[in-house]
């Protein structure tokens, strides 16, 4: 009896909710690959239609990866702030939990973008 309610609960969908909630065991991570051609340290904080989760910085002329639960396809941007002045927000890419992106920031990060390697 018990096993067959345990098993009928693990096949229940998922519930449709805010990406970066904490992981359970249905989820899986998304990684964000981030290359900073800029000459300053850059902040990054991944965006979403339910919220933005603080990744971290990354150093000049410096490469950093990070990654973190995501729980159901949902567009994500990137918003790149630079520590010595303005932010930007990168365009939009469709995600999928287990999927991997990259954002670049060049020289001038007005231009930072986001891409599927």
């Amino acid at each position: 009896m018990i096993l067959s309610v345990a098993a009928v609960a693990a096949c229940a969908p998922a519930r449709p909710g805010d990406p970066f909630s904490r992981p359970d065991v249905r989820s899986t991570n998304l990684r964000i690959d981030v290359r900073n051609l800029n000459r300053e340290d850059v902040v990054l904080y991944a965006m979403s239609a339910t919220g933005k989760h603080r990744l971290g910085v990354v150093a000049p002329e410096h490469h950093g990866v990070f990654s973190f639960g995501w729980e159901r396809p949902a567009e994500l941007r990137v918003r790149v702030e630079i520590l010595a002045g303005r932010g930007y927000t990168t365009n939009g890419v469709n995600v999928a939990p287990g999927d991997r992106v990259e954002v670049v920031v060049p020289e001038n990060a007005r231009r930072s973008y986001l891409i599927r390697p």
